[in-house]
């Protein structure tokens, strides 16, 4: 599911309704889009997490999304997901987002598929934004759109790496490291090729802080 952006999602909320897979396998990794099973010369970031974890005393266990975290659907947040509430978004108007929550409005929706504005904003690399979503509104990183991401499986799709962001939401609750979506890709998995390097050296240069020795 890595890949450019899916476009301007302000321009019409009807594209989300008409997603396919084609559209997240066609820009996957080769090493997914084939399946193939060709030995790598170079470790991928979750084969480097799962060792760091192993050798700080965590559990490697990977674990499903779509059996263990909930939906972001409501009836409240599909309703208030318009043209309006992307745009507040897209343009990282926190000014009007902290007015539209204080006077009580979902400033978080999603469409029917679970795609709430936390998961655009991780998937766009706003830090800002999604700080606001989960600092100040305490809005749960620990939900999943109908493919099963999380958050943090949006933080890795970003077209460079936004290690503030990465920070934030993995400092929050690294065990999402380990949840797996629909297609079976935990969040790592969803790092570009080309980025592996400064993926895994941020990992190892901020083991001491996200995962204490236990």
């Amino acid at each position: 599911m890595l890949g450019d952006n899916k476009g301007d999602e302000g321009d019409n909320v009807k594209k989300n309704d008409n997603r396919e897979f084609v559209e997240i396998t066609s820009s996957l990794p080769r090493r997914f889009r084939d399946n193939c099973n060709i030995a790598r010369e170079e470790t991928c970031p979750q084969d480097h997490l799962i060792k760091i974890l192993e050798s700080r005393g965590y559990s490697t266990e990977v674990k499903s999304s779509m059996l263990e975290l909930p939906s972001s659907v409501t009836e409240q947040r599909t309703k208030a997901y318009d043209n309006d509430a992307i745009a507040l978004v897209v343009s990282r108007n926190i000014d009007k987002l902290s007015e539209k929550y204080s006077a009580g409005k979902c400033v978080n929706p999603c469409n029917k598929f679970g795609e709430s504005l936390l998961h655009m904003a991780c998937r766009r690399g706003f830090t800002d934004v999604v700080a606001f979503f989960i600092k100040d509104c305490e809005e749960s990183v620990r939900v999943r759109d109908d493919y099963g991401r999380t958050p943090l499986h949006d933080c890795f799709w970003t077209v460079e790496p936004q290690f503030d962001l990465i920070r934030l939401l993995v400092g929050l609750d690294p065990s999402l490291l380990l949840y797996k979506d629909k297609r079976n890709h935990c969040p790592l998995e969803y790092v570009r090729e080309q980025h592996w390097g400064s993926i895994k050296k941020f990992l190892s240069d901020n083991a001491e802080v996200l995962f204490p020795i236990l």
